[in-house]
């Protein structure tokens, strides 16, 4: 996260403008998520991607934030219908 904020702030400083690709919550908030239902292990994957969600998303807020704040662009791919609409912390990003 460092890494990507100083590549931000540098940007700024050489006059560019930064344009930020967000692609949450791919695969485990769409229907996509319901392929492979009968397989064995099913709701731990299913788990696991929601922590991996869990963990993505706050830092992205933060990444989000510090682009548009500089001046910056936002594109994110972000399925209509996703189970993770319903989440608090998705409801105030979209």
């Amino acid at each position: 996260m460092e890494k990507a904020i100083k590549a931000v702030i540098e940007a700024e400083t050489r006059g560019e403008h930064v344009t930020l690709w967000l692609s949450l919550p791919c695969t485990w908030g769409s229907s996509a998520r319901s392929f492979g239902v009968n397989k064995n292990d099913y709701a731990g994957w299913s788990v696991k991607r929601r922590d991996i969600f869990g963990r993505l998303f706050p830092g992205a807020l933060v990444l989000v934030h510090e682009v548009l704040s500089r001046g910056g662009g936002l594109v994110h791919g972000w399925p209509s219908f996703s189970y993770l609409n319903g989440l608090e912390a998705v409801q105030q990003f979209r």
